[in-house]
């Protein structure tokens, strides 16, 4: 997605991850050229527990409570 969905202003240089120091999101960032200058973009990876969600999902329906 980082390297071939830009918009067509824009040709990917480079991705990295982001480094995180924190209690911050882990991601990617990913730079593209344009026609004056750089432009950086962070992706950030997002876990949103869906796993948890569909097992929840599996014990409710097991026990008849959906």
């Amino acid at each position: 997605m980082a390297e071939v969905g830009a918009s067509s202003a824009f040709t990917y240089a480079s991705r990295e991850p982001s480094l995180s120091r924190d209690s911050r999101l882990t991601g990617l960032l990913v730079r593209y050229s344009g026609d004056s200058s750089e432009v950086k973009v962070e992706f950030l990876f997002l876990n949103m527990g869906q796993q948890r969600q569909k097992q929840a999902a599996k014990t409710a329906a097991r026990s008849n409570l959906c």
